[in-house]
């Protein structure tokens, strides 16, 4: 499967469909993550927002590029131990919170395409109602219908 993924990335990079992601763009990358660990550091971003925003950032804007994986795993986890350190004092609160908000709107966006993805089951699940329990012996076993 992956070969066939490098492939098709090759093919489509030889035909000009597909560029390299641009030096600049691993920074930003990096960068944004960072904000957006401190945003949910600060409880300005919520985990589900934090997660859909580093999905994003990471895996679904980049997939668009030909583009280094591990190059930029590295700079995402460089910026966090940076971000991990900053402290974010009161005079910072007020621009802290517009740009965790921007961050937020992103990551609620982004979510609201990711969800979709998630199949329901098409009949219903049966779900369990009675439970019968049977103690010989010492053992107890039970049983769900």
């Amino acid at each position: 499967m992956t070969r066939i993924a490098i492939t098709l990335a090759s093919a489509l990079a030889l035909t000009g469909c597909v560029t390299q992601l641009p030096e600049s763009d691993y920074h930003h990358i990096a960068t944004r993550v960072a904000q957006a660990s401190i945003c949910k550091r600060e409880q300005l971003m919520s985990v589900n927002q934090f997660n859909h925003y580093v999905v994003f950032q990471t895996q679904g804007y980049p997939s668009q590029y030909l583009y280094d994986q591990a190059k930029l795993g590295n700079m995402v986890q460089a910026s966090l131990a940076q971000a991990g350190a900053t402290v974010v004092g009161e005079a910072d609160r007020p621009v802290m919170e517009l740009t965790c908000a921007d961050l937020a709107t992103v990551a609620d966006r982004v979510g609201a395409r990711m969800q979709p993805s998630v199949v329901a089951p098409q009949n219903p699940v049966y779900t369990p109602k009675n439970t019968n329990c049977i103690t010989n012996y010492g053992y107890t076993t039970c049983s769900t219908y």
